[in-house]
């Protein structure tokens, strides 16, 4: 009994050390399952791919990743259709594509459309696995969102098929070229330029060798830097060098640019890209844009000139009327011989003097002009006919072309005649000091809406440095003494003055051309012109005058001149002072200077009229600035007479006579 006792021990320890291992290995699976457990809920709850588990096509589990893309939460998504999200227009192959995956036929994952929460549109590759959940069978899903990559593939797909369609349908010659050079590909217009023979025997380098390929090529290329450079390319000379095709013929500018493509394993461009455009007419355009500009600039210069020379004109005018003026009242009195003489000298030379500002007013495009119908070939052949014989008798052969079928224009003949003269005097003396025979063509054609007279000769020509300056006033490249440099200056003031331009082309050693155009103009109407002083009719009555200038002299000389004459004459030298003697007294006439200091002329004009129609029909403006723009506008509007500075003695009292002769003030 006590040997089956002792046996009934053992056997419990040993069933016991049986039951606390098995409890043991019961804990680890345990620990296992839920290390298993936390590991798979930690990557199902932090994993970046979508995590799903579907049963009897309703979704039972969804990983946080799910609901963000989706924008559904959890709790929306359990139960839901798995298909509810996927686009319509892809259901059926989803299906589809997860029914073989389950059952092993297809491993691939597949893409398809999903549609989120707020209705977005996107994309997500898939692959699904059959599962047992709880104990029954189900889905496991798994898919990652591509839109980003989609958009990537559609953007280089387009890209691809914008190059195709630019390649083959671009204007400009586009050729590819392997590593080695040999052009593998090229497209239409590569071949309308070039007419390529076969591609297999040429490098495109050949085509496009120095002086114009730039010398670090190779090295910027190899960087992977795009070269760009221009070529002044001869097709007969590459036709001839078996180059090409093409039957074109001449020289042509070309733009170029080469760019490298794509990296080889190794690191080493796998080709070239040639981009080749004919540019020749874009050349030829940009020369000629900069020629228009250059003349532009040369326009606006010349016009700041003689806005400048109107002023200056003007400051002149005023003290040199009182020279002329005073100088003519002593030479009329009674002096010792050489006391006169010198007193002529002094008055010729302020008359020589008020000639030049008067060219420097013609320059300044202020002179009014006497405009009529013109015929302009008649106007041209009465200008030669004014050097005709010195030109023959200095060996200078003159030819003329002219268009028996020019049209008339509305012009200022006397002014166009001193221009056409001006021009031809200038060629004259360059043609003398180039040789002892020249010659000087003079034609005339209708260009468009424009007259064009142009003056050829074989002269030395005309720096290209001073094409531009030729116009400018006083500038001249003849010796001092022999040119005032004033000739063209008042040239283009007149051509100006019409409305047209002129201008030169010239090569040095090759003679020059100046060129004058001149607008077509038909209705004179258009064209009117500020009232002039009446003609001379019946006795010189007197009169009481007011004079008006801010230029003590010029009051002195008119006081003293018109005094003698038998007028009444009171002065005043500013507006205020003028006004006060208007209202005190009246007068038969009112000489007022346009360009008063302290209120101008023609503010003290608006003035008197609205104090006195009347009056104001006295008024005689009296002005040093020749016809600005505005004064001469103003002039126009009012039908006002004027007197210009500066005047003399006798000009002065032909001028009022005629004036009060008139009898309308």
């Amino acid at each position: 009994m006590v040997r089956d006792l002792h046996r009934s021990k053992k056997e419990t320890v040993s069933e016991l050390d049986a039951l606390r291992r098995r409890v043991a290995e019961l804990e680890a699976a345990e620990t296992e399952r839920k290390r298993a457990e936390e590991l798979f809920n930690a990557s199902f709850i932090s994993s970046p791919i979508g995590i799903y588990i579907v049963q009897d096509g309703k979704f039972r589990l969804v990983n946080p990743t799910f609901e963000k893309l989706f924008g559904y939460s959890a709790e929306e998504l359990m139960g839901m259709d798995s298909l509810a999200l996927v686009f319509q227009e892809d259901k059926e192959m989803v299906r589809q594509k997860a029914v073989r995956m389950l059952q092993g036929l297809s491993p691939a994952p597949y893409r398809f459309r999903y549609v989120t929460k707020g209705g977005g549109l996107a994309w997500v590759m898939e692959t699904v696995t059959p599962i047992e959940y709880e104990g029954r069978r189900a889905a496991l899903g798994n898919f990652m969102d591509i839109t980003e990559l989609r958009q990537a593939e559609e953007a280089l797909r387009q890209s691809e098929e914008r190059f195709k369609s630019i390649y083959a349908e671009s204007p400009i010659a586009i050729e590819i070229g392997d590593a080695d050079g040999n052009v593998v590909s090229v497209n239409e217009a590569g071949l309308q330029m070039f007419g390529l023979p076969d591609l297999r025997e040429l490098r495109w380098y050949r085509l496009f060798d120095d002086p114009y390929v730039p010398a670090d090529m190779k090295d910027r290329l190899r960087k992977g830097e795009a070269v760009r450079y221009e070529v002044l390319f001869d097709f007969e000379a590459a036709r001839r060098a078996g180059l090409m095709k093409s039957k074109r013929r001449g020289l042509a500018y070309l733009d170029v640019m080469v760019s490298p493509l794509g990296l080889s394993g190794k690191g080493a461009w796998t080709g070239y890209l040639l981009q080749i455009q004919d540019i020749t007419e874009r050349r030829q355009a940009e020369e000629e844009r900069r020629a228009l500009e250059q003349k532009a600039h040369l326009a606006s210069r010349l016009t700041s000139v003689g806005m400048m020379a109107s002023g200056i004109a003007h400051e002149i005018n005023n003290p040199l009327t009182g020279v002329i003026g005073f100088s003519q009242l002593l030479m009329q009195k009674d002096l010792p011989q050489d006391i006169k003489e010198d007193v002529e000298i002094i008055n010729d030379g302020a008359k020589r003097v008020g000639s030049i500002v008067k060219r420097l007013l013609t320059f300044a495009r202020q002179q009014m002009l006497e405009r009529a119908y013109v015929n302009i070939n008649e106007v041209v052949m009465t200008t030669l006919d004014l050097r005709i014989y010195e030109m023959e008798t200095s060996g200078i052969k003159v030819t003329t072309e002219l268009d028996p079928n020019l049209p008339g224009t509305i012009a200022d003949s006397s002014q166009l005649q001193q221009a056409f003269l001006n021009i031809i005097i200038n060629a004259e003396a360059a043609v003398k000091e180039a040789r002892d025979k020249g010659h000087l063509g003079v034609k005339t054609e209708k260009i468009d809406d424009s007259i064009r007279v142009s003056f050829k000769d074989n002269g030395p020509g005309i720096a290209k440095g001073d094409l531009e300056r030729i116009f400018d006033p006083f500038f001249t490249t003849r010796q001092v003494g022999e040119g005032t440099g004033l000739g063209l200056s008042i040239c283009h003031g007149i051509v100006s003055e019409h409305g047209g331009r002129i201008y030169a082309e010239s090569k040095l050693g090759k003679g020059a051309t100046i060129f004058v155009e001149l607008p077509i103009v038909r209705k004179p109407e258009q064209l009117e012109l500020t009232e002039p002083a009446a003609p001379d009719s019946g006795a010189i009555p007197t009169a009481r005058i007011l004079a008006v200038d801010d230029e003590p002299t010029i009051l002195q000389f008119l006081s003293r001149v018109l005094t003698e004459e038998g007028h009444q004459v009171e002065t005043a030298d500013n507006a205020e002072e003028a006004m006060t003697r208007l209202k005190a007294n009246e007068y038969d006439l009112i000489l007022l200077d346009i360009k008063l200091r302290d209120v101008s002329g023609t503010e003290l004009y608006k003035r008197i009229r609205k104090a006195a129609r009347s009056v104001a029909r006295k008024v005689v403006f009296i002005t040093g600035d020749v016809m600005g723009a505005d004064t001469k506008g103003f002039l126009s509007r009012t039908k006002a007479l004027h007197i210009t500075k500066p005047f003399d003695t006798e000009q002065l009292k032909r001028d009022i006579s005629r004036i009060l002769a008139q009898g309308s003030l």
